[in-house]
């Protein structure tokens, strides 16, 4: 498993612009920091490291991530038990989840439909992939968005464990960084 993801670069455009051309090198227990206005071309670096999308253009060397958009990918008919059980199936863990459901106080929800959930608690149950099997990579776009201030904290303690473990964080966020990340890149318009 690469312990360094690096990106030669790599490149997107829109119809009519070059969002970025960007190079840069991330170590284990290293987090990089993606910053700019809305439209910059955040989300679309992050889609692209994750293996989501083609560059325009560039290489970089493409490592086992979890990827945390936007969007939740919950099953709105779904409960919040039967949602973890189908992670634990896709990703072949049988790890008891209680205390994870305890920290982000979804403990109690397990019965409710994932569409009856609010912003946050969707943000949580989301955001528990994270902990349901390892990767070496965490891609987090705007992961902290409709978390409170406790379970921005949790989130936090989270990252710092994973880059303790020689983890690698890439995230966005359109407040102060979540962690202080080893690297930032800002992109303009």
């Amino acid at each position: 498993m690469p312990t360094i993801l690096t990106a030669n670069h790599i490149t997107a455009i829109t119809e009519t612009d070059l969002l970025f051309n960007l190079s840069f090198e991330l170590r284990g227990g290293q987090a990089l920091h993606i910053a700019g206005k809305n439209g910059t071309g955040k989300s679309t670096l992050l889609v692209i490291l994750a293996g989501l999308l083609e560059p325009f253009s560039g290489e970089f060397s493409y490592i086992s991530n979890h990827y945390i958009g936007h969007d939740n990918g919950l099953h709105p008919d779904e409960t919040v038990a039967e949602t973890l059980a189908l992670w634990r199936v896709i990703y072949g863990q049988t790890a008891d989840m209680g205390h994870l459901l305890r920290d982000f106080a979804l403990d109690d929800k397990q019965h409710t439909k994932t569409n009856q959930l609010s912003a946050g608690q969707k943000r949580k149950l989301n955001l528990l992939r994270l902990k349901i099997v390892t990767r070496p990579l965490w891609i987090l776009d705007e992961a902290d968005n409709a978390l409170d201030d406790a379970s921005c904290q949790i989130l936090q303690q989270w990252i710092h464990q994973h880059l303790t473990q020689q983890g690698m964080v890439i995230f966005t966020n359109h407040g102060a960084p979540l962690i202080t990340p080893h690297q930032q890149i800002i992109l303009d318009d």
